[in-house]
């Protein structure tokens, strides 16, 4: 099978596998909430990252790993459902915090706000430092979150070599199917990032940000938890 053929094979599996939602999906929208268009692309960036190096990764011989060495598979999926657990909790440590302001932050606040005038500039380039920081963040987050997501390396493991023949393209062949793979998650994940941004005067509402927080959250630790239930 050429490279052609498999990447036409592949590109429905790649569809359907992208249609499905998941952690990934739930951090772009996180962060496009969070730090608007630039942040969402921060972290379409951040999590293609994490499905390319898991692709590279089977070429590599990742697969066979696997298939000779199942405890120490089971040790990535261990470790990835640790990070992503850890990340849920200190995402819903963070909800938390910002679902409880103390009064005195809210009068030094209403104080500001009275006494402080309005201004129409960030001087030194301030705004552009924390959209930068802001986009680094993002990008991050959604990285780390990809390369702990279980999903990423089950489904490069076992999805990937179905449509690679074996022989010397082999290798290429994986690495086309993984950047196959990447690129309908990517534009996916664009399609979701103008939808959130249209809404984000509703979506970011405190409330509706705690909630979307909240819920990335909660997915987080029960990925993690499964992953690391199922493994044991």
């Amino acid at each position: 099978m050429t490279i052609a053929a498999a990447l036409l094979a592949f590109l429905p599996v790649a569809v359907s596998l992208v249609l499905v939602p998941g952690v990934n999906n739930l951090v772009v929208l996180r962060e496009t909430v969070a730090h608007g268009r630039p942040g969402g692309y921060a972290a379409i960036a951040g999590t293609s990252m994490g499905i390319l190096a898991w692709s590279a990764a089977v070429a590599l011989g990742l697969g066979t790993l696997a298939t000779r060495h199942p405890q120490a598979f089971t040790g990535f999926q261990v470790v990835g459902a640790v990070l992503l657990v850890t990340n849920g909790l200190l995402s819903g440590l963070r909800v938390l915090r910002q679902a409880k302001p103390t009064s005195g932050h809210l009068i030094v606040q209403s104080r500001e706000h009275s006494v402080m005038p309005r201004r129409t500039g960030t001087p030194h380039g301030g705004g552009r430092s924390a959209l930068s920081v802001g986009r680094r963040d993002s990008f991050r987050t959604a990285a780390t979150t990809s390369l702990a997501n279980p999903r990423c390396p089950v489904t490069a493991v076992s999805v990937l070599p179905q449509f690679v023949a074996p022989g010397s393209a082999a290798a290429m062949t994986t690495l086309a199917l993984g950047a196959l793979w990447t690129l309908v998650a990517g534009l996916w994940n664009v399609v979701g990032v103008q939808l959130a941004h249209r809404g984000r005067g509703l979506l970011s509402q405190p409330r509706a940000k705690r909630t979307i927080e909240g819920v990335s959250a909660a997915a987080l630790v029960a990925v993690g938890i499964s992953v690391a239930s199922a493994a044991a």
